[in-house]
């Protein structure tokens, strides 16, 4: 082998090493972004996976929706089984909403921006989005 050929190998080596790392961090957002909302908005991870619709819960549980959708790969299927076997609807209508609450709710907005900056602060790797203005 040439030694531009090791250089190439190790550099693959390298950028896998990298790669496993994100994805190990990319399997902890869901959880993360579980305390993060859960301290933000004052509720606890029991509330979030019941049925329970106290206003409170909901917003949190349309928060999170949305912040895993636009954190993590994850289908959203994947997410209503997060958050108690929800279906896919109900996530999206939780996006949808998130959406909404964001631009007129300013508490609403503010316990939100609070949540991703914990995450932010958690992960460190997200640090590439914008705060909201």
């Amino acid at each position: 082998m040439t030694p531009n050929a090791w250089v190439y190998a190790g550099l693959y080596e390298g950028k896998r090493r990298r790669v496993k790392a994100r994805v190990e961090q990319q399997r902890n957002i869901p959880k993360i972004a579980m305390n993060a909302v859960c301290t933000s908005f004052g509720v606890l991870e029991e509330e979030m996976v019941s049925k329970t619709r106290l206003q409170i819960v909901a917003f949190a549980r349309h928060a999170y929706c949305s912040m895993l959708r636009k954190l993590t790969r994850l289908t959203l299927r994947e997410i209503g089984e997060l958050l108690g076997d929800r279906n896919h609807a109900t996530v999206l209508n939780s996006i949808k909403v998130t959406e909404h609450l964001i631009e007129y709710d300013d508490q609403f907005r503010q316990s939100y921006d609070e949540a991703l900056e914990l995450i932010i602060d958690e992960c460190g790797l997200l640090s590439h989005i914008p705060p909201r203005k």
